[in-house]
């Protein structure tokens, strides 16, 4: 699991560059990811940020940075990342081999519910078993909607950690921080 502390204990953290560190090419999506949505609504931060030097900032819906990542299907996997901003409806998504996008909060309760961030940055977690093998630009998402002439909520994400449950269960380390 990702403490608070920036402590990180976990097994093998399955995302690259995640905190969004590194951006080789200088082309303003952290290495390792790839943008989804257009360029001005998710942008790397660098005056926002819960750990490190820089942060992604999100702008609008469906903009922000996804990875692929490979999964073990049926297996258990951790989910933590710290947010903060004015977006009520916070989801992790992911889009299937064929590209049609996924609402991974909704896979894993079978109901639909969303995380909101607030002024301070403060962990999601999320614990989960992989739908499938690949999980193709697994991404965080501000889902608000926006009457039009209102400003979209912004929302901030740093420090986001995937690993697996070697035991296939729940990880106490997501939920109980300082167990590490």
């Amino acid at each position: 699991g990702f403490c608070s502390e920036g402590k990180y204990c976990g097994t093998e953290e399955l995302f690259s560059n995640n905190g969004f560190e590194i951006d080789s090419d200088n082309n303003g999506i952290p290495d390792g990811f790839d943008r989804t949505g257009s360029a001005g609504n998710s942008v790397i931060d660098t005056r926002e940020k819960y750990k490190g030097a820089r942060s992604i900032k999100l702008t609008s819906r469906y903009g922000s940075f996804g990875q692929t990542v490979n999964l073990q299907r049926g297996s258990f996997y951790s989910f933590i990342a710290f947010v903060k901003g004015g977006c009520r409806n916070i989801a992790l998504y992911y889009n299937d081999n064929e590209g049609r996008g996924h609402n991974l909060n909704y896979e894993a309760r079978n109901r639909y519910w969303y995380w909101s961030a607030t002024p301070v940055w403060q962990p999601i977690t999320m614990d989960f078993t992989a739908p499938a093998a690949i999980l193709r630009n697994l991404r965080i998402e501000c889902s608000d909607t926006v009457e039009a002439g209102r400003i979209y909520p912004i929302l901030w994400v740093d420090a986001i950690h995937l690993e697996r449950n070697i035991q296939d269960q729940p990880s106490a380390l997501v939920n109980d921080c300082g167990y590490c």
